[in-house]
């Protein structure tokens, strides 16, 4: 639900401020790309107790490594935010984001073979962050204390399928809502007067996709519509595992 509806708002975004593939993210006058936009705020400001904060979303954010026991691949995509689960502080034990993917890959993949040869690979940082997982309800602890992965695994041809079907709602969404996205997407972010001309539309609304889709999902939770009676984090992540040809 997530992905369809942040997605669905993002392309109807794109018509008022322009779609640019990272690709061909635009130069800067003074050197560099605009590849983010970044907030200022006041040095008092205490981000923690905004009441912005439980309405961003992060993501989708993810990446394969290759050559694990029994797999050709194995890949986690995610998205972090208040409303169902801060997938993210899953990679805090290292301040090298991409590393720290590479270590929950391989993790949660051991726990999902029951191979424990691949644990002596994962960092030592990892494995004390065990309380962690468990309380994003990436992983659950059985009653003989063995654990077990709670992180849903497709195959690479599931997976296609599945976001194939995901694209095919997140059209229906956006043409269903066209006019009522239209009039939440009207202001943008404001930047320096020399700087209006320069900074690419897309990113000046990089943020206004996010409210939408998290307020939809707290209003369902309180209906008891989604996630009835449910009150554990429930982060929206995905493994997917393409196993090794015989």
């Amino acid at each position: 639900m997530l992905h369809c509806t942040y997605r669905s708002v993002i392309k109807v975004r794109d018509e008022i401020a322009g779609f640019c593939p990272y690709s061909e993210y635009p130069c800067r006058k003074d050197g560099g790309r605009w590849f983010a936009m970044g907030t200022r705020h006041a040095a008092d400001y205490e981000y923690e107790k905004s009441p912005y904060r439980g309405y961003e979303i992060s993501g989708e954010a993810g990446g394969f490594i290759e050559c694990l026991p029994g797999a050709s691949q194995v890949g986690l995509f995610d998205y972090d935010t208040d409303a169902l689960g801060r997938s993210h502080t899953a990679y805090h034990y290292d301040e090298n984001f991409d590393d720290a993917r590479e270590g929950m890959i391989k993790f949660l993949y051991a726990i999902y073979t029951g191979n424990e040869s691949i644990l002596s690979g994962i960092p030592g940082k990892l494995l004390e962050n065990v309380d962690t997982y468990l309380k994003l309800d990436f992983l659950e602890r059985l009653p003989d204390g063995k654990l077990r992965l709670n992180v849903p695994v497709l195959s690479s041809f599931d997976r296609k399928v599945f976001y194939d079907l995901m694209e095919e709602y997140t059209e229906k969404l956006s043409k269903a809502f066209h006019e009522e996205y239209l009039k939440m997407i009207k202001n943008p972010a404001t930047v320096p007067k020399h700087l209006q001309k320069d900074v690419p539309g897309f990113l000046r609304y990089l943020n206004t996709c996010c409210f939408f889709p998290s307020a939809l999902i707290y209003e369902l939770k309180n209906r008891g519509v989604f996630l009835k009676g449910y009150d554990k984090p429930a982060p929206a992540v995905l493994m997917v595992v393409t196993k090794e040809e015989a």
